[in-house]
This record gives structure tokens, sequence and C-alpha cells, in this order.
């Protein structure tokens, strides 16, 4: 009364669980009930803030999810420049997930192209997810090796735009076995071990199967093996997953 108001029609605002989500109410200034036309702004106007609230609700326990995640992960774009970063691999490098934000990833890797290589693969394969290893550099200097999955994530038109890593595991480089191996070496690796053809592992990677042949003589002469039987028992001691 203290402020003209002299009817209102309010409406729940209801989830698909039928939740209610809020109210939209509309107001009038005499003893009225809303017309036929109103009725139908109401419920176009129900439906668009139902859509916008469960859409803030999703976002914000997807934020919730990757903040919490005890794995390091990281979101750049097809360039390499680092979205986001959660917690736990800001962490590990000793940095804050702020100081991460906008940085290339090429200023904290010991091999600047690994993103442009990770990108390629992932655009000419068409792979849903590509396993890979690589070397941090943290904020005092240390290296660290990590292995990850990488897949890419498209925007609202279906054109990819994001790289979403998740770190599976780290080592300091000193404890790292594979330290002197390089990214493909350790590709190759993992498919050796695995059991896998030269023109399997040739076919998965996209390469010839004669640079898996090259690959594989330079991993066992790095690691100092002779034969097969003795690489797998190296990888089984190291726990070195399979591709």
């Amino acid at each position: 009364m203290r402020n003209g108001l002299r009817a209102v029609w309010s409406t729940p605002i209801l989830s698909d669980a039928d939740a209610v989500l809020g109210t939209f109410a509309m107001y009038y200034n005499a003893p009225r009930l809303p017309t036929q036309e109103h009725i139908q702004v109401i419920d176009m106007a129900t439906q668009m803030a139902r859509v916008a609230i469960d859409a803030k609700s999703d976002d914000d326990l997807l934020r919730m999810v990757f903040e919490a995640a005890p794995g390091g992960m990281l979101i750049t774009d097809l360039s390499g420049t680092i979205n986001r970063v959660n917690h736990a691999f800001a962490d590990t490098l000793g940095y804050t997930a702020s100081e991460l934000h906008g940085m290339s990833i090429a200023g904290i890797t010991e091999d600047g192209n690994s993103a442009a290589l990770l990108v390629g693969e992932l655009l000419s394969l068409g792979r849903k997810e590509v396993l890979s290893n690589r070397r941090y550099r943290t904020k005092s200097g240390a290296i660290v090796s990590t292995r990850e999955r990488s897949a890419l994530r498209s925007d609202s038109s279906g054109q990819p735009r994001f790289v979403l890593t998740h770190v599976d595991a780290v080592t300091k480089a000193e404890n790292d076995p594979l330290a002197s191996l390089s990214r493909r070496e350790r590709e190759v690796l993992t498919g050796v071990i695995a059991g896998r053809t030269s023109k399997e592992i040739a076919a998965t990677l996209g390469i010839a199967a004669a640079s898996v042949d090259t690959y594989r003589r330079r991993i066992m002469l790095k690691l100092g093996i002779r034969d097969l039987p003795g690489l797998v028992r190296f990888a089984m001691q190291h726990g070195i997953p399979c591709m």
C-alpha cells in the first residue's frame, strides 16, 4: 500500500527436477489479473530465467570441481596461452594461479614447441585424448616431469578453442628415469612396452614405421638397454604406463 502496489502475480521458476529456483513476479498499481499477453510474457520469462539459473549453477559446480581437483589441471588456447589452472597445478610449479594466467605455456616448459606439437596432433589425428610427457620449469628454476592427458574443447559453434590437460603424475627431473628422453621417444617407448609393432605405433603417432625403429634404437642407447625384454623390465620396474 505504501508503494502504491495493488496487485501482484508471482510465478515459481522451476528446475527440471521441479525444485524452486526463484520466482518471477509482475506488480500492478491497480487491482487486476494478468492479461493473456502478460501470461505469455511470464511463461517466456520464467523459461529464460530457468535456463540462465541452471547454467550458472552448472558453471559454479564445474568451477568448484576444477579448483578442488587433487591433480593438476590447466586450460590453454590453441596458441598455448594459459587460460586457467587449478591450485594443484600452480602449487606444483611454485606459482599462484593468477601468476600463470595469461602466460605462454612455452615460458614454463623445457620444450617450447610442445604446445604446438600437441595441438597439431589433436587436430590432425582427431583423437579424443592424447597421452604425453612434458617437462616444466618451476618458479625456482627446477625441472619437473609430468605424464598428462589432453583433449580439445570446442566453443558453442563446435570449433576447437581450448586444450584441457589433466596431470596424472609428477616427478622431479633428477628422479625421472626417462629424463633423457624426448617427448616423442617417450611416446614410442610406451607403445613398445605395450607390445605394439612399429607399424601400429607409427599409425597411432602419425609418423613412419622407420622413424619408430630409429626412436627405439635411440631409447635403448640412452637407457643403456640392449634388447626388448630388458626394455620391458625397465618399464615395469619404474611403473611406466602403456599407451
